[in-house]
């Protein structure tokens, strides 16, 4: 999930860079804007997520090292 999260917000933050301005798409500019802006908070919150499920996963047990 996480490096779905990331892939998403690195897409959402080059389309934001490819947009174009109000004069050549119009409306669509800051809608397109907008949505995408959405996509990457959206993104952000998915990747806080899953590193509290990274955090929060039990370790499995290491028995303990006898010195010799």
């Amino acid at each position: 999930m996480l490096l779905v999260s990331l892939v998403t917000m690195g897409r959402a933050t080059v389309a934001i860079g490819l947009l174009r301005n109000h004069s050549s798409t119009g409306i669509w500019a800051p809608i397109l804007l907008l949505s995408l802006r959405i996509v990457q908070g959206l993104a952000e919150v998915l990747t806080r997520a899953s590193k509290l499920v990274l955090l929060g996963a039990p370790q499995p047990c290491r028995p303990a090292r006898r010195s010799t």
